[in-house]
């Protein structure tokens, strides 16, 4: 059974051939114009992915819940969240950025990160079929508009700057961003677009 298949890098539309497709399990299948990698070996089964997935949620809630840094200014102690910074940027008539901020980095990282557990929850234990393409699609479309890392690079320039003026510790938000992260990012590599489909129609192995 041949499938379709688009080379991400240079729009190439192309039909693997059943035994392609069988190969990209074992190994990797390249594109036949510009070479990247179309499939490559797969997961086993969704435990590994999902593990992942539930391990960022908690995580997640460290990160909004507690200070991202605190700052000792003339003997005065100052500490925020990032909620409670979005909050900030509406009361000094930043209302537009305030909801950008909200958006990237509230909104659509808690929404991916819920219809990727969910989706994957409902593959582990085989129900609501219907549902996990859906799901996933949402998943797509949040993860274009969550920006954390963008969060913490412009976080770690601020610390540069504010350091030089007060004394500025790090709080527990800002370690929970950073180890959220790397467990995003191990989280992409163990689970790519054609592995999430091909488990979804109950091809685990």
């Amino acid at each position: 059974m041949s499938r379709l298949i688009t080379c991400l890098h240079c729009d190439l539309l192309q039909r693997l051939s059943g035994a392609e497709a069988e190969a990209g399990a074992a190994g990797v299948v390249h594109c036949s114009r510009c070479g990247a990698e179309l499939l490559h070996a797969h997961t086993g089964s969704a435990d590994l992915p999902l593990a992942l997935a539930l391990a960022c949620i908690p995580t997640f809630l460290i990160a909004v819940g507690f200070p991202l840094v605190s700052m000792n200014v003339q003997g005065a102690t100052v500490a925020t969240t990032l909620p409670g910074a979005i909050v900030a940027l509406f009361r000094h008539g930043m209302a537009f950025l305030a909801f950008v901020v909200f958006v990237t980095t509230l909104l659509a990282p808690a929404a991916q990160l819920l219809f990727l557990a969910g989706s994957l929850l409902l593959i582990r234990f085989r129900r609501g079929a219907p549902h996990i393409p859906l799901m996933f699609r949402f998943w797509a479309a949040f993860h274009e508009w969550g920006m954390l890392d963008v969060l913490m690079l412009g976080m770690l320039v601020a610390l540069g700057k504010l350091a030089a003026i007060a004394a500025v510790v790090p709080g527990p938000a800002l370690w929970a961003y950073a180890g959220l992260l790397v467990l995003m990012a191990a989280q992409r590599t163990t689970l790519s677009t054609h592995d999430f489909w091909r488990l979804s129609e109950g091809g685990r192995t």
